[in-house]
């Protein structure tokens, strides 16, 4: 295999989030062996200026940006848009807004406009392999030509998303079977790729088990953080993720309103939370139950603002694999993360990691960690040799050129 045509969600530029941080890494390395185009909508999130640096970084690499009036001129697009809008503005009916918001359509609706600039941009790369990312993408198997080979890498798998985030809504009959066929026809569109890639093992079993036919591999994504030595902990715990992903919202709101009430906050008065990333409103800077929480926004460098610090990673949704966890693993973090938080990783509680998913356990797990020392670095060493041997980007890169030759 020589070309490859990826299709995505956004640019992977400049990284603001997990999934940007996944895609770019494994495409930086990739672009040295592959010839590669990616083509990508334009949003709110990325400006021509970025679509150039990202050109300058990657001169070799063809971008094929689909221009925002484009979509706006597409009736569809907007209608989705105007609708997804007024659920998050129903707050007063948080949990009808809630469904409505998952069980919506969450389609990229494709124009007359994108196919032809997907069939411009396959004229021009002449590619050996399509390669289609993100649940938003999924639809766009059916359309592409069948004499190339294309595959699906699933960061998250929908319909685990929607049983999760929707498991203490009380459904209608009619929003029970809209959950029942997302989830056949995520099911049905991958079953017209020659190949779909998950992240874990854990999502690989799930899509086996729920009837997907094409061969499935785990190519886990990879981080490019800096690697350090434990040395020791600042009094600083720290959580990492946009606001503007919901589980990250979610596990934030649970960790304030049910984990802080269960620790005695006055016997670690330096002891602060810092929240690193991007969209995160006032309303979650301040004293919530003694504890005092800081808004770091995006940072330039993790390893200046994550180092020597506990990490939280108090998820209750989603799916797929926390780059987060392996950020802490790299820099010899010691975690605290949920069941949810740490699936599909080989991160063990009581070894490498605490584990914990009621609130009072959660607590009681940090504060075992704050209050000792020596576990915080057996965990950290353990957990970063566990990184070393595992997840270091240069053997996952090798995982997905192995898997690239036998799709």
């Amino acid at each position: 295999m020589k070309s490859i045509l990826i299709i995505t969600s956004f640019l992977p530029y400049p990284i603001h989030s997990g999934g940007e941080q996944a895609q770019y890494n494994m495409i930086e390395a990739l672009r040295k062996t592959y010839s590669i185009g990616i083509i990508f909508p334009m949003n709110r999130d990325n400006r021509a200026e970025d679509v150039e640096a990202l050109s300058s970084l990657w001169p070799e690499v063809r971008l094929f940006p689909f221009p925002l009036i484009s979509q706006y001129t597409h009736l569809p697009f907007l209608v989705q848009k105007a609708k997804r809008f007024l659920y998050k503005k129903s707050s007063r009916f948080h949990q009808v807004s809630l469904a409505k918001d998952v069980l919506d359509q969450t389609d990229f609706l494709t124009s007359k406009a994108y196919l032809n600039l997907i069939n411009h941009a396959i004229a021009e790369t002449k590619p050996d392999m399509i390669q289609v990312e993100f649940i938003q993408n999924l639809n766009i198997g059916g359309l592409l030509p069948h004499d190339i080979k294309k595959v699906f890498v699933h960061h998250e798998i929908g319909f685990v998303v929607a049983d999760r985030m929707l498991k203490n809504v009380s459904l209608t009959h009619k929003q029970q079977h809209k959950k029942e066929q997302k989830k056949r026809q995520e099911i049905a569109r991958l079953n017209q790729y020659d190949g779909v890639l998950t992240l874990t093992e854990t999502d690989k079993d799930v899509l086996a088990k729920s009837g997907v036919k094409p061969p499935i591999y785990v190519s886990p994504a990879a981080v490019n953080t800096r690697e350090k030595e434990y040395d020791g902990w600042n009094g600083q715990i720290v959580f990492i993720g946009g606001y503007h992903h919901r589980p990250n919202q979610e596990g934030m709101d649970w960790f304030l309103r049910e984990v802080t009430p269960c620790v005695d906050w006055s016997k670690y008065p330096q002891t602060q939370l810092k929240i690193v990333g991007l969209g995160w409103p006032t309303s979650y800077e301040g004293n919530f139950n003694g504890l005092n929480v800081h808004l770091a926004g995006y940072v330039d460098d993790l390893s200046e603002h994550v180092s020597r610090t506990l990490m939280i990673v108090p998820l209750l949704t989603g799916s797929g694999m926390r780059m987060k966890i392996l950020d802490a693993s790299a820099l010899s973090v010691p975690f605290v993360s949920t069941s949810v938080g740490a699936e599909g990783l080989n991160f063990s509680h009581g070894d490498t990691c605490m584990i914990a998913d009621s609130a009072s356990e959660f607590a009681q797990a940090l504060v075992k960690l704050m209050e000792d020392h020596p576990l915080q670095e057996a965990m950290a060493r353990k957990a970063h040799h566990l990184f070393k041997e595992n997840y270091s980007l240069e053997s996952l890169v090798e995982r997905r050129k192995e898997i690239y030759k036998i799709v």
